[in-house]
């Protein structure tokens, strides 16, 4: 996960990462309780000055814990995402309404410019900032 200029993820409410620097991604790898939802949310943010682009890239790729691919997800950040300009409170937590969000705009594939390819960083891990069954790992491979 990058971006640009930096940013906190959070799994289920709980902060498991973070990166300063969008010429560096990081890859986490997190044990999750099994649950019935699992929520990804970032608070990225632009430091640039006046009107400069900013972007977030991340591949999820989720392995359950009888590591039966078959039963995995991965999960790639697209138009799908939603997006805010503020941070309301709770906007990390399960249950949160974000449906008047608008949907995230594809700037473009990985590696556009001005950003090109970034190098990607192991984390040492596994973050047991949430006990139990899953691993997720996040890297930035695609957009």
């Amino acid at each position: 996960m990058v971006a640009d200029d930096g940013y906190t993820l959070y799994v289920n409410g709980m902060p498991v990462g973070a990166g300063t620097t969008w010429q560096v991604a990081q890859k986490y790898t997190v044990n999750l309780a099994p649950a019935p939802n699992v929520l990804f949310a970032v608070k990225a943010t632009n430091g640039g000055t006046g009107n400069n682009p900013a972007g977030l890239v991340a591949a999820i790729e989720i392995t359950m814990a009888d590591c039966n691919c078959a039963s995995g997800a991965f999960l790639l950040t697209d138009g799908s995402w939603k997006f805010n300009t503020g941070t309301p409170v709770g906007f990390e937590l399960p249950g949160f309404d974000d449906s008047s969000w608008p949907a995230a705009t594809v700037e473009g594939a990985y590696g556009m410019s001005p950003w090109g390819t970034v190098t990607v960083t192991e984390v040492s891990g596994p973050i047991n900032a949430i006990a139990g069954g899953s691993v997720v790992n996040s890297t930035a491979t695609a957009a």
